[in-house]
């Protein structure tokens, strides 16, 4: 999900950029010295996520585990992704350095919002007996917190370019929306396996996850 150079009018551009410097600013105060390792491996996870693509009738999607990554960092996702998608324009050209700032609000934004709203949730759940019912809730707020941050990372596209452009983009809205819906089934299945085996495989460690304070 990455807005090429050009689409976009530079004040949107400007806006996009200056929201995403704020982000980038509330998630570098959330990691501490100890989420640094935890952060690192979730940017390479982001990156190597977006190379794997899945053939879906005659094109292809790919992973982009924003769900995973909001629930498990927080607001920490904006320097995350921040690096994920520096690296992506630096080696495989995706998106461009212009549209940097957009493409991070675009994938950040409803990520780290949706993390917000579940963490405590899946945190609270860390703290009762793990029974095949809890894992079976927490594998689907896993894949609920990838529908609703590709969900609204569509959305979000979709209001950058009708504030660029108004109705002449309207077919592009239409084309990126049903091209990512793919992305959004697979993304959410992949999130609930995730989620599903952290809580179930590594208890302490999704725990130590969920309950890292952040300082916001």
């Amino acid at each position: 999900m990455h807005l090429s150079e050009g689409v976009l009018e530079w004040p949107v551009l400007a806006s996009a950029a200056a929201l995403s410097t704020f982000g980038v600013g509330l998630g570098m105060r959330t990691l501490s010295q100890d989420r640094l390792p935890t952060a690192a491996v979730l940017t390479a996870v982001f990156f190597v996520g977006g190379t794997v693509h899945i053939p879906i009738g005659i094109g292809s999607v790919h992973l982009v585990l924003t769900g995973l990554l909001g629930v498990l960092l927080g607001w920490a996702i904006f320097p995350v992704l921040l690096i994920g998608l520096f690296l992506q324009v630096l080696l495989l050209s995706f998106g461009g350095f212009a549209v940097l700032g957009a493409n991070l609000l675009v994938l950040a934004l409803p990520a780290a919002l949706v993390g917000a709203l579940l963490r405590p949730v899946l945190r609270s759940m860390m703290t009762v007996n793990r029974t095949s019912v809890s894992l079976r809730t927490a594998m689907g707020l896993g894949g609920v917190s990838a529908a609703l941050s590709i969900g609204g990372s569509i959305l979000l596209v979709a209001l950058l370019l009708w504030w660029s452009g108004g109705e002449q983009w309207l077919s592009l809205m239409y084309v990126l929306s049903v091209a990512h819906l793919p992305a959004l089934l697979i993304d959410a299945a992949v999130t609930a396996l995730t989620i599903g085996t952290l809580f179930r495989a590594a208890p302490d460690l999704c725990q130590r996850l969920l309950e890292t304070p952040e300082h916001v």
